[in-house]
């Protein structure tokens, strides 16, 4: 259930291909995915920004193989690490921000999938766990293929080629997060199961 109130009706298409990825980092979020995106949108001599926005632990394994691999690719001036960050920060960062990406390998509901729609940004994600349940290939975002690294990347790269692709995928994605059930329907629907019992 989501706060409609936040949400943000976009006006315009970002002339920036700028790339957001919000949640922990750790291996079950597949960020490596977020960063071989990044090296083959470079390949492709595509100008970019990705913001990966969540907590994250300098000394774990997982960040530092991360790291290694943005210097070994020259990433670094097109990726950042921002940790964790205010609320008017994550805001600014959605309002800029022309796409989504979410290569978690296991999803519940994935709130933060609505959160980012609420902002009109399309999705683009693997197709597993219940993420199909919210992301639709084609109408809201894209689902690539479970864990295929080149279809992921060609979609990410299919959808920054396409600023009309962009724009029609932004407005369904945001009438997406409209018709979600708000927190008070949800309390609603709760009290009128408990008053069944």
């Amino acid at each position: 259930a989501f706060d409609h109130e936040k949400f943000v009706c976009p006006t315009t298409v970002s002339e920036q291909n700028n790339l957001l990825f919000v949640g922990t980092v750790e291996p079950r979020k597949g960020i490596e995915y977020l960063i071989e995106a990044a090296e083959y949108l470079k390949t492709r001599n595509i100008l970019f920004r990705l913001n990966i926005v969540g907590k994250y632990s300098p000394e774990s394994r997982y960040y530092r193989k991360l790291s290694l691999f943005l210097k070994e690719k020259k990433l670094e001036s097109f990726v950042t690490f921002t940790g964790r960050i205010t609320e008017e920060e994550l805001q600014k960062l959605y309002a800029e921000a022309n796409v989504f990406l979410f290569p978690s390998r296991h999803e519940g509901y994935g709130m933060v999938i609505m959160e980012a729609m609420g902002h009109g940004l399309p999705v683009i994600a693997f197709n597993n766990s219940a993420i199909p349940y919210t992301v639709r290939n084609g109408e809201n975002g894209f689902l690539a293929k479970d864990g295929d690294k080149d279809d992921f990347n060609l979609k990410v790269f299919q959808f920054l080629s396409d600023k009309k692709l962009q724009k029609k995928l932004a407005e369904t994605a945001f009438r997406t997060a409209q018709n979600s059930r708000t927190l008070l329907e949800l309390k609603h629907e709760f009290d009128s199961f408990i008053s069944l019992l």
